[in-house]
C-alpha cells in the first residue's frame, strides 16, 4: 500500500511523548489521507528510525524507515490498517499493557490529524 503512495509535500507530526513519528498526504480525490507511523529507534531529535527491508541499522529519513501501521483514514471515518511487521514477522509483539495502549492512542492521534487534513470529514 505504501509503496503506492507519492509521499512528496506529506505532513510529518512528531510525537515524542509516544516515542514515534508519522506522515500523512491528503488523497488526490480528497476523501481519503494515506499515512504511516514510525516508532523512534532513539529518544532525542533528530529522531532514528529502524531501517526497512532487510538491511538492517538506523536511518533520519523517514522515507526509509520501517513503519508500524500503514493506512488510510476516509472522510466517513473508516480505516484500513496494516500492521507492516506482520509480512516479514507474522506478529506484533508487547512486552506489557502500557505498550498497547500506546498502539490505541497512536491510532487516536492519527484519526485526529486524518480529521485535520480532510476537507470534509463525517465524523466528530
Amino acid at each position: 500500500m505504501s509503496s503506492l503512495v507519492d509521499w512528496t509535500g506529506a505532513t510529518t507530526v512528531d510525537w515524542p511523548e509516544h516515542r514515534h513519528s508519522a506522515r500523512f498526504k491528503l488523497h488526490a480525490t480528497g476523501c481519503s489521507v494515506d499515512f504511516q507511523v514510525f516508532p523512534h529507534a532513539n529518544l532525542e531529535e533528530p529522531y532514528e528510525f529502524e531501517k526497512a527491508g532487510e538491511e538492517s541499522g538506523r536511518t533520519k529519513m523517514m522515507s526509509n524507515g520501517a513503519p508500524l501501521v500503514s493506512g488510510y483514514v476516509k472522510w466517513d471515518g473508516c480505516s484500513n490498517l496494516w500492521f507492516d511487521c506482520q509480512e516479514t514477522q507474522g506478529m506484533l509483539h508487547f512486552c506489557d499493557k502500557s505498550e498497547v495502549v500506546v498502539v490505541g492512542t497512536l491510532m487516536g492521534l492519527v484519526y485526529d490529524e486524518a480529521h485535520a487534513l480532510l476537507p470534509s470529514p463525517d465524523w466528530d
